[in-house]
């Protein structure tokens, strides 16, 4: 972005589908991406892509593992010094075949949740430092994809 600084997204489950087409508009607008996925061929692949649009940092990974969640924000912070944007789009099914909710292990919920919904913390929710530039700006947005 010329002028400005260079906003920066987070997107989980990049390599494919949903999370790597929204990588690419960010790409397309300049926004600068931590990318993240299981598949290390994959996400490499998926980050070649993008580093022709944009600047990339790459680690793979799952990230219903907290410590790769929180290596995940932290390596973010060191390359850009911000985080902007924080797209939830890693799923996990949990259980197969799904269960009524009455039966469901509760180990498996718990993954699921945490993959779903809760997986990267935002900045500052761990060891990793504040961003604080985000944050005082009110732009911090967290986008929690719902469906698997």
């Amino acid at each position: 972005m010329k002028g400005t600084e260079q906003r920066v997204a987070v997107i989980t489950g990049a390599s494919q589908g949903l999370g790597l087409e929204i990588a690419r508009v960010y790409a397309r607008h300049d926004i600068g991406l931590i990318v993240t996925a299981r598949g290390a061929d994959a996400l490499d692949q998926a980050a070649s892509e993008l580093r022709e649009l944009t600047t990339v940092e790459a680690l793979a990974g799952d990230v219903g593992d907290s410590s790769h969640a929180e290596r995940l924000i932290q390596r973010g912070l060191e390359r850009f010094g911000r985080i902007d944007i924080l797209v939830n789009n890693a799923s996990t099914l949990g259980a197969t075949p799904l269960p009524e909710l009455a039966d469901y292990p509760l180990d498996d919920l718990t993954q699921a949740f945490q993959v779903n919904t809760v997986a990267p913390p935002p900045p500052g929710a761990t060891h990793a430092p504040r961003d604080e530039t985000a944050r005082s700006r009110g732009h911090y947005q967290r986008i929690v994809r719902c469906g698997c």
